[in-house]
């Protein structure tokens, strides 16, 4: 089973569009999240038929910001438990695991009120539980290349619901700075994207890996998750 999360900065240029199909001909995940879409239902419904997706479920962007996307092959059933513009939640298929997928608000002052959110998910989760999605905020200053170096105590916020939700990064590879900007007359990179579970969640799928592909049609690079378990198999 495989998951590719990215933040497209919006459904509506032609190369976003050529770059969704050459990464369903090469990947052709069975679920794709995407954030930011900056379109509408119909447009975006239009997009998951012609990249081969079976179902979805969205979230309509706030006039031209944000909106979510989740698409996903009728082989897998999904039931989706809550959403709204920054979080979907889902519960997936045979094997109960739950995934979040989560756009942290570009606000940071307003970050708090989706780290709440999070833990209170968290804060009731017994069973298997990732979190993936462009969270919009740093575990530390490691995790950032270029501009001025902020406050340890800027951290704490989200390394408190990190701790509190009892979740750990996910093994991946590539460049894991995954979103790289100008901000004045400096270039920066940083870590924004990232695949978080709980214990359960390595417990039923301790070969989880995933993997920061190419930076392009956006700022940020997709990350392409893929599941192995000896009880999960691809359904026909």
């Amino acid at each position: 089973m495989s998951l590719m999360s990215w933040n497209c900065q919006g459904l509506g240029s032609d190369l976003t569009i050529q770059i969704l199909r050459e990464m369903r001909r090469e990947h052709f995940p069975d679920f794709m999240i995407l954030m930011k879409t900056k379109n509408s239902s119909h447009h975006v419904e239009g997009m998951q038929r012609s990249l081969g997706y079976d179902m979805s479920h969205i979230v309509d962007p706030e006039g031209m910001s944000g909106g979510l996307a989740l698409f996903w092959k009728a082989a897998y059933k999904v039931d989706v438990l809550h959403s709204d513009k920054r979080i979907i939640k889902v519960n997936l298929g045979s094997l109960v695991f739950f995934i979040s997928f989560v756009y942290g608000d570009p606000a940071r002052q307003l970050r708090q009120v989706i780290w709440d959110k999070v833990t209170e998910i968290g804060s009731t989760r017994t069973d298997a539980w990732l979190v993936i999605g462009d969270l919009n905020e740093l575990t530390d200053n490691s995790k950032k290349l270029g501009g001025p170096l902020r406050e340890e105590a800027s951290f704490l916020p989200f390394r408190n619901m990190i701790s509190d939700c009892g979740l750990r990064e996910v093994p991946s590879c590539g460049n894991k700075f995954s979103w790289a900007g100008e901000r004045n007359n400096m270039r920066i990179q940083c870590r924004l994207d990232r695949a978080l579970g709980n214990t359960d969640w390595f417990q039923l799928l301790p070969r989880v890996h995933g993997e920061y592909l190419e930076r392009i049609g956006s700022d940020h690079r997709p990350i392409m998750m893929r599941f192995a378990n000896d009880n999960l198999s691809r359904p026909g």
